[in-house]
């Protein structure tokens, strides 16, 4: 058991490699910084994320990762 990403890279790697079984988790990724530090990183990141987003260039990067055949 573990994330689905990984999963799939096996599965495209190993024709032998079967994914049987999905499971919803709900679980997030994201970036965690100490509070009250690190503010400029976190500014800056929060501000490229979203300049992604509204372009479209993180979606396109998510599915390349993330994304499954199906």
């Amino acid at each position: 058991l573990q994330d689905l990403p990984v999963n799939v890279e096996h599965a495209n790697a190993d024709e032998a490699y079967v994914i049987v079984e999905e499971y919803e988790t709900d679980e997030q990724y994201g970036f965690a910084f100490p509070e009250g530090e690190k503010t400029e990183l976190r500014e800056a990141l929060n501000s490229e994320l979203a300049a992604l987003r509204e372009d479209g260039t993180y979606d396109e990067i998510y599915n390349s990762y993330f994304g499954t055949d199906e």
